[in-house]
C-alpha cells in the first residue's frame, strides 16, 4: 500500500510540474477604445495588455495609489505588526501557509485580541500547505471569535484530469488587508524562514487598489463560507494610511496599478496572457525573478523569441532551491534559453523566493504568482501591474544590484555537465514534454 501511494504521489507531482497544457489557449488581446478614460492613463504600447487583463478579471487600472516595495524580512514583519496593532474595525488574511513560530505566534495574539474587542478579523489558509499542528491552533482563534476558513485539499491528479472542478485546486494567495486602508501581496507567507532566513519581495498599497483586493478577498471568501456577511470596502483607518514606511521600503504616491487576480476555474488566463504580453511589448529589456517552473511551452516561446528579435531577457533563479526537483527541472531549460540569448543568474545567497518581472522603466509585477504551469493554470493567484517609470527603473536597479550576489551560467557550464547531471535532467525533460 505504500509503494502505491508513493507512486501516486510522483504521479501527481510529474502532472503539476509538467503538464497542465489543458487550459493553455493562445490568449486574446482586447484592444480598448483610444477614448476610453479607463486606459488613458497607460502608455499606447501597454493598453491592449491592461485591456486584456481587464476584460479577464473585471479589474481595470486605477490612479492615485500609494506604493510601498518591501524587500526586506524584518521591514515586512513589523509594518505589518503595526498594521494589524492599529486596526479598528477589520482584519483580513488569504495565506498559502502559516506556523504558528515565534513570528506567528505574535501574529495570532494579535489577531484573537483584536476578535475579543468586535473587530470583523477572518482567516483563509489553504489547508494543504499547512501543517495539522498549525491548524489545530489556528481553528482554536475561533474560540476568539476570529472566523476561520480552509481552502480544501487539493487532489492533484484530479486537478490535471478534471481542470474545471471547484474542490481540487490550492490557494496560493498572500493577502493581509487591514480596516480597508491597507493591503500586502507577494511571495511571503506567515512563518519565522520567510521573515528571518528566505530572500523575498512583497508590495503594499493604499488607495483604490485596496478596494479591488478586498472584492477579490471576497470572493475567494465566499468559495468556502458564502453564508457569511460581505467585508466592508470603505476605509476607516486613516491613521493606518499615513503609518510611515520603514526606510528600506521603496515608496511612492500617486501610482497607477492593476490587480490580477487568477482562478483555475475559468478558462481565463490573466497572469499567463500578462507576462507574455508584456514580452511581446519588451522592446530595451525583460528581467525576471521566478524560483519555481517550468513555465507552458507558450511562455518559454515567448521568452526565447523576444531574447531573439534583442531584448535583453534575464532570468534569476536560485542556485539552491528548496525543492530539489525544481533546480533539475530549471536545467533542462538552460540551454535552449542560452542559445537564443536569454541570461541566467543564479542567485548564491539564502533562498530566492521573490516573484517579480520589471521591462523597459514601465511595467513592474510583483505578487505571489511564479512563472510555471502551477500558478498559471492550478492555483488562486493574485499579483499587481504598476505602471509607472520611476517604480519600474528602481526594480530594474534592485535586480541588477542582486546580480551581484549571482554567478551568471554559461553555456560553456551546460556543456560541462556530467553524465549523471545529463541523464537525471535527460529524465525530467522528457517529463516535461521536450519543449524547451
Amino acid at each position: 500500500m505504500n509503494r502505491v501511494r508513493l507512486a501516486l504521489c510522483m504521479l501527481s507531482a510529474a502532472l503539476c510540474l509538467t503538464g497542465c497544457g489543458y487550459r493553455a489557449p493562445l490568449h486574446k488581446t482586447v484592444i480598448p477604445e483610444a477614448e476610453d478614460p479607463a486606459f488613458g492613463m497607460i502608455r499606447p504600447a501597454y493598453r491592449e495588455l491592461a485591456a486584456t487583463v481587464a476584460a479577464s478579471t473585471g479589474l481595470q487600472p486605477t490612479q492615485g495609489n500609494s506604493v510601498g516595495v518591501i524587500p526586506e524580512r524584518m521591514d515586512r514583519l513589523n509594518w505589518m505588526l503595526e498594521q494589524l496593532k492599529l486596526a479598528k474595525q477589520s482584519i483580513y488574511i488569504d495565506m498559502y501557509r502559516y506556523r504558528v513560530d515565534s513570528s506567528g505566534t505574535v501574529i495570532y495574539n494579535i489577531l484573537a485580541e483584536k476578535a475579543r474587542a468586535g473587530l470583523d478579523v477572518r482567516i483563509l489558509l489553504d489547508k494543504g500547505a499547512n501543517r495539522t499542528a498549525d491548524l489545530k491552533r489556528i481553528r482554536q482563534l475561533q474560540e476568539a471569535g476570529v472566523k476561520v476558513q480552509f481552502f480544501r485539499i487539493p487532489v492533484f491528479v484530479a486537478d490535471y484530469i478534471f481542470p474545471y472542478v471547484l474542490t481540487f485546486h490550492r490557494d496560493h494567495r498572500k493577502i493581509v488587508i487591514v480596516d480597508g486602508e491597507t493591503a500586502c501581496i507577494g511571495g511571503r507567507n506567515l512563518a519565522d524562514y520567510y521573515f528571518y532566513d528566505w530572500k523575498d519581495l512583497d508590495v503594499s498599497y493604499t488607495g483604490p487598489a485596496v478596494k479591488q483586493l478586498l472584492q477579490v478577498f471576497q470572493e475567494n471568501w465566499d468559495r468556502v463560507a458564502p453564508e457569511d456577511p460581505s467585508v466592508s470596502l470603505k476605509p476607516v483607518n486613516p491613521a493606518i494610511a499615513g503609518l510611515a514606511p520603514p526606510p528600506d521600503v521603496r515608496y511612492y504616491t500617486e501610482k497607477t496599478v492593476q490587480i490580477v487576480p487568477d482562478t483555475p476555474v475559468d478558462e481565463e488566463l490573466p497572469l499567463r496572457d500578462a507576462f507574455e504580453l508584456a514580452l511581446e511589448q519588451a522592446t530595451d529589456y525583460f528581467y525576471f525573478q521566478s524560483p519555481y517552473l517550468p513555465p507552458p511551452p507558450s511562455t518559454v516561446q515567448k521568452l526565447k523569441e523576444a531574447a531573439l528579435r534583442g531584448v535583453d531577457v534575464r532570468w534569476m533563479v536560485p542556485a539552491k532551491n528548496d525543492v530539489f526537483m525544481q533546480k533539475w527541472m530549471g536545467e533542462t531549460l538552460y540551454k535552449g534559453y542560452l542559445q537564443s540569448g536569454i541570461r541566467i543568474f543564479e542567485w548564491t545567497g539564502e533562498m530566492l523566493h521573490n516573484k517579480m518581472y520589471v521591462s523597459d522603466d514601465y511595467l513592474t509585477c510583483l505578487g505571489s504568482s511564479n512563472v510555471d504551469n502551477l500558478s498559471f493554470f492550478l492555483n488562486y493567484e493574485v499579483s499587481s501591474l504598476v505602471y509607472d517609470e520611476e517604480v519600474a527603473k528602481d526594480a530594474r536597479n534592485a535586480f541588477l544590484e542582486e546580480e551581484k550576489n549571482c554567478r551568471e551560467i554559461t553555456m560553456a557550464d551546460v556543456e560541462a555537465w556530467d553524465a549523471f547531471r545529463l541523464l537525471r535532467n535527460w529524465f525530467f525533460r522528457i517529463g516535461a514534454g521536450w519543449y524547451s
